[in-house]
């Protein structure tokens, strides 16, 4: 545990992709990463937090600092804007890591100061014109597997699709490679996976959440949580 309710969790992110497709791994000036297959955008990967309002923050609304700091290692320092506060914001700070054969994603993020927060997490968003009528399969324990169906239309009675405590995720894009989410059994948090169609968002959304309060936890400059995503295979990592 870090800080008052603080959690470290590691993830496992893996891109499988055809063998002719390069891969791409997308800096952006936000600090948003995107992962490119072929010409396609297949998955974003984001922080972004409900604050006192339960008004959305995204970290491609704040603002970040992104120096390469080594042929093999970015650094990006930002703040996501917390709506509902004065100024409030989740401060963190996201290491990009080319290792052999991998690449390592490390968050440390915080708060600038006292404030109710709703939910944090990181998000991996899923373009509906490229997941739409495809599936989700959801891994559990050593063999358990359950498919969901992302549906073609949106149902506004079922936008909320589910809460899985499984520690693996994989999605195929439509005409495309599989995408796994998945880390250590004991360390993951799980998975919520949204249709964000219900709010004129045209993705779905698998958020590994982090923290998660109907009534509003009260978070302060004491409060931390960390996440290590690994994404295997070659990549060209690009800055924007």
């Amino acid at each position: 545990m870090i800080g008052r309710y603080g959690i470290f969790v590691t993830v496992c992110l893996m891109l499988t992709c055809a063998a002719s497709a390069q891969r791409v791994l997308i800096v952006e000036d936000t600090g948003v990463l995107r992962i490119k297959g072929g010409d396609s955008i297949v998955a974003s990967i984001e922080v972004n937090c409900h604050g006192p309002e339960w008004t959305l923050g995204t970290q491609s609304e704040g603002v970040a600092q992104v120096r390469r700091i080594s042929d093999t290692e970015t650094l990006i320092t930002g703040r996501v804007p917390v709506a509902g506060t004065t100024d409030g914001s989740v401060e963190y700070e996201q290491r990009v890591t080319q290792r052999e054969g991998a690449i390592e994603i490390e968050y440390w993020l915080g708060f600038s100061g006292p404030m109710a927060i709703h939910n944090l997490q990181v998000s991996e968003l899923l373009p509906a014109e490229l997941h739409a009528g495809t599936r989700l399969e959801i891994a559990y324990g050593e063999t358990g597997r359950r498919r969901l169906l992302l549906p073609v239309a949106l149902n506004a009675a079922k936008w909320v699709m589910g809460t899985f405590k499984g520690h693996g995720i994989t999605t195929t894009p439509i005409d495309g490679e599989p995408v796994t989410v998945s880390g250590a059994e004991d360390k993951m948090p799980g998975f919520e996976v949204y249709d964000l169609r219900q709010w004129e968002r045209d993705e779905f959304e698998v958020r590994v959440p982090l923290l998660s309060d109907q009534e509003g936890k009260l978070v302060g400059k004491d409060t931390h949580f960390s996440l290590t995503l690994t994404l295997p295979g070659e990549y060209e990592l690009e800055i924007d």
